[in-house]
């Protein structure tokens, strides 16, 4: 515990530097705090999922008073997760930063990085309810720092407002939910907490564990909570993307995970609204995801399918404890943990590939873009590896987590009653559809950007990135494959935090998910891989040894070469659009042509999330209208804000003396 401490006083050192070094300095000194912090969490974390959980009690004066930092199982593992994106996230943004001319905001920037992993990593080990609250508030703060750093953009400023309010109702839910169970309790302290409901689980009510799911499923991005997020995606600095996507949102997962023991009585009942909810979401975001435009939106929608999955994961943990399966809670539990890192590191790796287009391109617009892997050949290939990961393909690692929650379900397709395997059937079926579904994204994302010819020209400077802007990326790409081809000692490792929710008399002795069959599908998909490459070799030296000719390829009549008679990502999920249409809200323009030979034309379509329209949009307009109805209150003459005072004082002062007004009235008509 006491380097999570030094960590905290490492980070303390660097922000003061960040302020007093000059500008060139400054993301130098960053960078160095955030690894230093990092290797010291990191070594925290191991010690305590080695060795056991680690306490340390601060007395503070008022509010906080007495408040644990605990280093237990499940905050080791989220740590670990947290600090692997932050390193590599700051690495990479220390590169990417320099596309920016006006470095007078870095120095905001920086401080708010450094501010973020000290709050994230403080959330996962405060166990006061109070310093929790202020930790996450910290938090929320310093990535709303973070995503407005373009502040000057209309649109950025739009999108950092509306992801602050979004997340104080997450504050506000997170407060009132704390509040009702901390006064059950009788107690701050998150661990007396949690030994409260578990003693008391015949009594404890349902709803402070529903308020508190949803102020975390907010942060998470569960729909119908998510709208904040495809907005803040777009509008952050790439490396910013890549740590929120990466771990932001995985805080309302850690939190959801940390008060699961406030779910008692039905937890059957409460894990099928979970894995319900989750699939749902899971199904949504893939679904709005194939119809977008903006590269960095698609990855937002797609962030949002994740979360679904990892809920997924986590909703049959608990209908495994509450069929008392210990191997369907198990393997779900170690599903949720295991897609939250594995989501973490094919994400983060994604939104960096993309950041490396925009530094280069200019924008991030999926119609403008095309040809790019002839000028960026490595940060194609990181594009794709992780684009293969995130739709489950082995030896990848995206597989292995996907897996243990195939695993789960299956296995309690076969030992639940009728209406639990038919929950199980619906939601391994729309598993399947989200794969499906991702597989068609990525295949237009990577098809429509990297391959063909560019569809507008490029600037001069299309080229790859610095090799040390690709050194991060490279490191979060070893960790995929290596999750994908030896996932044993990952699966042992999430295993840990998965048995301590499983603590109890019930599940006792209940085992990891044996990894032999996964393991021998990843080696299936290598040898694949090698005989592929082998085949490829040894028609390379066949060729090699005859003469070559070159020759147009065949341009089906058209010889031309313009980039319009490629694909555009509109053609190339047009079934897909209007069988789903439905779901969708796709606003298309299509031009009036006139004559055999029109001179102009053109056609634009636009993707709009119907959840926001419907739950948002509407609602703020009903808001403004009710508000435009006391405009009147608001006239520009001070006669009226005077008599509005008097009227607010006068009304202060029967209130404060009601009982006096109210004695001399009965006193008068006494009298009459």
């Amino acid at each position: 515990m006491n380097l999570i401490l030094f960590s905290f006083a490492a980070t303390l050192c660097g922000i003061v530097l960040v302020l007093i070094l000059p500008l060139r300095l400054k993301k130098n000194a960053a960078l160095t705090t955030v690894i230093l912090s990092g290797i010291l969490n990191f070594t925290a974390a191991f010690t305590a999922l080695k060795y056991g959980s680690t306490e340390l009690l601060i007395h503070c004066s008022f509010p906080f008073g007495t408040v644990p930092l605990r280093i237990d199982s499940l905050a080791a593992f989220f740590i670990i997760v947290i600090n692997i994106t932050i390193i590599t996230g700051c690495w990479y943004g220390f590169y990417y930063m320099k596309m920016f001319t006006s470095r007078t905001k870095d120095p905001v920037h920086w401080v708010s990085f450094l501010f973020l992993q000290a709050s994230m990593t403080a959330v996962c080990v405060m166990q006061n309810v109070l310093a929790f609250l202020f930790c996450w508030e910290i938090m929320t703060v310093a990535c709303f720092l973070l995503v407005t750093y373009e502040h000057e953009k209309r649109q950025t400023l739009r999108a950092g407002i509306n992801y602050f309010i979004q997340s104080h109702i997450c504050v506000l839910l997170l407060i009132t939910g704390f509040i009702w169970v901390s006064g059950t309790a009788g107690s701050m302290d998150m661990r007396q907490i949690m030994e409260h409901a578990r003693a008391h689980s015949a009594t404890i009510s349902p709803w402070p564990f529903i308020i508190l799911f949803t102020g975390f499923a907010f942060k998470a991005g569960f729909v119908p909570l998510h709208t904040w997020l495809p907005w803040a995606h777009p509008a952050a600095p790439a490396h910013v993307s890549g740590v929120m996507s990466g771990v932001i949102i995985k805080m309302g997962i850690f939190g959801i995970f940390r008060v699961l023991p406030l779910c008692q009585g039905n937890v059957l009942a409460m894990g099928r609204l979970i894995l319900i909810l989750s699939t749902a979401t899971a199904l949504y975001g893939v679904m709005v995801a194939i119809v977008q435009h903006n590269l960095k939106r698609l990855l937002a929608y797609h962030s949002i399918e994740n979360i679904g999955i990892i809920g997924m994961g986590l909703g049959l943990g608990l209908m495994g404890t509450g069929m008392g399966n210990g191997t369907v809670a198990m393997a779900g539990y170690c599903g949720a943990l295991l897609h939250t890192l594995n989501h973490s590191l094919f994400k983060s790796l994604l939104f960096y590939a993309t950041g490396s287009v925009y530094r280069k391109t200019h924008t991030v617009i999926i119609e403008e873009l095309g040809g790019i892997m002839k000028y960026m050949p490595f940060t194609a290939g990181l594009f794709l590896m992780p684009a293969l990961a995130i739709t489950g393909l082995p030896p990848l690692n995206g597989f292995v987590s996907e897996f243990l929650i195939y695993s789960s379900m299956y296995t309690g397709l076969t030992s639940g009653e009728l209406p639990v395997s038919m929950i199980m059937l619906c939601c391994i079926f729309g598993l399947v559809m989200v794969g499906g579904l991702a597989f068609l994204c990525f295949t237009k994302a990577f098809g429509i950007v990297f391959l063909g010819i560019p569809r507008s020209p490029l600037p001069e400077e299309c080229s790859e990135v610095e090799n040390m802007a690709l050194v991060p990326q490279i490191a979060v790409l070893c960790l995929i494959v290596c999750i994908g081809l030896f996932p044993a000692p990952f699966v042992r490792l999430v295993s840990i935090p998965a048995s301590a929710i499983l603590d109890n008399a019930a599940m006792a002795g209940v085992q990891p998910p044996s990894t032999w069959l996964m393991h021998s599908l990843s080696m299936a998909g290598i040898v694949l891989l090698l005989m592929t490459a082998l085949m490829l070799s040894v028609r390379r030296l066949a060729a090699g040894r005859s003469s070559r000719r070159q020759s147009p390829v065949w341009g089906c009549g058209y010889t031309g070469g313009s980039p319009k008679i490629q694909y555009t990502a509109t053609s190339f999920v047009q079934t897909y659009t209007s069988i789903a249409s439905p779901l969708l809200k796709v606003h298309s323009e299509r031009p009036v042509l006139k004559g055999m030979f029109p001179e102009t034309g053109s056609f634009h379509t636009h993707a709009y999330d119907k959840v926001e329209e419907i739950l948002v949009d509407r609602n703020m307009q009903r808001l403004g209208r009710l508000m435009n109805v006391f405009g009147f209150l608001q006239n520009g003459l001070i006669q009226y804000y005077i008599l509005y005072g008097v009227i607010f004082i006068t009304a202060i002062l029967a209130f404060t003396f009601r009982q006096t007004i109210f004695s001399f009235i009965m006193s008068f008509l006494a009298l009459g």
